[in-house]
């Protein structure tokens, strides 16, 4: 009975959790000052022109430009506070865990499709949730060519899965090398 409760209202629950974990990260961004590589990234993106930003990228930080494209973007339209300069981060890794549960909702009962989804929490990984790097780009990229590949494997739209997995793991690589 439980089973099909949750089968029912997956998507109520996923909301939920979404708007719980949102709300964790960004008290948890809040209460976290920047530290040194997050202050270099907030000193990149608060150059007044994108030139001026891209010659900062390649005097200070050798990172892929997309990282620094997203957080000079993120500078200028959010601000560099410690919560809405790290938004772009909280959505990738929002993005990688919902990736997981995606991926495992189609091997596994939901039970453990949600475990899957709660996953990186039980590891290192949960603090690139509110830290403005690039590695939850890469996760989020990851998740999303993970879920591609399992598309492109079972015959599911396989000319986009296999567009979407070519696109995943490029930007994958041109977040964090």
């Amino acid at each position: 009975a439980l089973e099909r409760f949750v089968e029912r209202h997956h998507v109520w629950i996923l909301a939920i959790w979404s708007l719980i974990y949102f709300a964790g990260t960004m008290l948890r961004a809040h209460g976290k000052p920047f530290w040194y590589d997050e202050l270099l990234t907030v000193l990149e993106a608060r150059q007044p022109t994108l030139s001026q930003a891209l010659q900062v990228l390649r005097d200070v930080d050798w990172m892929p430009p997309a990282e620094r494209l997203t957080f000079y973007f993120t500078d200028k339209l959010a601000g560099s506070g410690e919560v809405p300069f790290r938004i772009p981060v909280m959505i990738a890794f929002w993005v990688f865990c919902i990736s997981l549960y995606l991926f495992a909702r189609r091997r596994v009962s939901i039970f453990f499709a949600f475990m899957a989804l709660l996953l990186p929490y039980a590891s290192e990984f949960q603090m690139y949730s509110y830290e403005a790097r690039s590695y939850a780009f890469m996760l989020a990229f990851c998740g999303i060519a993970l879920v591609s590949w399992q598309a492109a494997a079972e015959g599911i739209a396989r000319p986009w899965a296999l567009s979407g997995l070519a696109f995943a793991l490029a930007a994958a690589v041109s977040f964090q090398y």
